[in-house]
């Protein structure tokens, strides 16, 4: 080989590692950029699945238990068969709820907990838990006041569905729909001792 050749391989060998090192700074600075908004969007994933499982695994409470479902657009409680930090299938009361200061935030806590804890901050003070009733209306609480039914008719303990509208900047507004898959008459119920309800 001679002189010439080798430093001929050299220059080749030269500018391929500075196009390698090159494209490997774009990346890294690609990723520094993106990262923030990324883990962001990660971790919104994750929250509208928890938000979404816990809401769809709510039960009704025995008639006059002490945790019946209640809903405002503010907050929701009840119990739930799909609690964030208890074992799945057992009946948990819990509570989420947007929290309303410099920024909003959705906060949840669970059984006898008096704390809440938070699983999403956004700027703004956006954000409601809207109530869907079988027949499809929306409905800003529930059970829904004013409204007038037919003679032997009964609201149920709890809605079709829950919608909840919550979030901002960074990310925008987010709407996770739970449709609840649990039985939703009370009358339907068996009681502790293994008897339907009457």
């Amino acid at each position: 080989m001679t002189l010439l050749e080798v430093l001929v391989v050299v220059v080749l060998v030269g500018m391929l590692a500075t196009a390698a090192f090159e494209g490997l700074s774009r990346i890294f600075d690609l990723r520094q950029r993106l990262g923030a908004w990324i883990d962001l969007a990660g971790d919104n994933a994750i929250t509208s699945s928890w938000l979404r499982d816990s809401l769809a695994g709510v039960v009704p409470e025995y008639e006059n238990g002490p945790n019946p479902f209640r809903g405002s657009e503010r907050s929701v409680r009840g119990l739930t068969i799909a609690g964030l930090r208890s074992r799945p299938g057992v009946p948990v009361p819990f509570e989420w709820r947007i929290a309303e200061g410099r920024q909003s935030a959705l906060e949840y806590r669970e059984g006898l907990d008096p704390s809440f804890r938070q699983y999403w901050q956004w700027e703004g003070q956006r954000g409601r838990f809207v109530y869907v009733a079988e027949d499809g209306k929306t409905y800003p609480t529930w059970p829904p006041e004013g409204v007038t039914l037919p003679t032997g008719a009964v609201i149920p303990q709890l809605p079709a569905a829950i919608e909840v509208e919550f979030g901002g900047p960074p990310l925008g507004r987010l709407v996770v729909y739970a449709g609840i898959i649990t039985m939703r008459d009370a009358d339907k119920l068996i009681t502790p001792m293994g008897t339907p309800v009457q």
